[in-house]
């Protein structure tokens, strides 16, 4: 995708979350598959966090809502799936938002809060 083309790719949202987000930026390794099948990984960070998935920062690898990613913090490692891929503005860097497919694994060895929250998606 050329620099400075935006690219959103998953459903926008506007609703209520299970759980509320923690603005939180971790270090992480992000492990995906491209189209010949090849495995290659990068380092990347999380913007934010639930129990049931994230948002990451620093994605330059192209993903696209469905793929499967493994994502690795400190010792522990998961699985996601890829909900939403949306580009940077002047940017091929990526955020995506994915939900963990282990939800009993603690990747982040941190308390997340319990209350609802509400939200409205990007446009």
């Amino acid at each position: 995708m050329p620099t400075g083309e935006k690219c959103k790719m998953g459903r926008p949202r506007k609703g209520k979350r299970d759980r509320k987000r923690m603005n939180l930026a971790l270090p992480v390794r992000v492990w995906t598959t491209n189209a010949a099948g090849d495995s290659q990984s990068e380092p990347a960070r999380t913007v934010d966090i639930t129990p049931q998935g994230a948002r990451f920062g620093g994605i330059w690898s192209a993903l696209t809502p469905d793929d499967t990613i493994e994502v690795q913090h400190h010792d522990q490692h998961a699985r996601f799936r890829v909900v939403w891929v949306t580009c940077l503005s002047d940017s091929q860097e990526k955020q995506v938002g994915a939900e963990c497919l282990e939800p009993d694994t603690n990747l982040w060895k941190v308390e997340l809060p319990k209350d609802e929250d509400f939200y409205d998606s990007p446009d």
